[in-house]
């Protein structure tokens, strides 16, 4: 499982642990909701900074 997918699914879990859609988080960050899905869905990449966003938007450390 490479690195990126890790990241999707962590991702998932945490907004499955906060009932919180893909809309609403790319909402709350200033993403488009296509952009996010296509990255949980393996079709796109994502910068660090992005991925601090989503962190941000998730209320957890980067590291979580």
């Amino acid at each position: 499982m490479g690195i990126e997918t890790k990241v999707a699914k962590i991702i998932r879990q945490h907004l499955k642990k906060k009932g919180m859609t893909q809309e609403k988080l790319a909402y709350e960050i200033g993403m488009s909701k296509g952009y996010l899905s296509n990255f949980l869905n393996g079709k796109k990449g994502m910068s660090l900074s992005t991925l601090q966003k989503l962190a941000d938007g998730l209320q957890v450390g980067i590291k979580n």
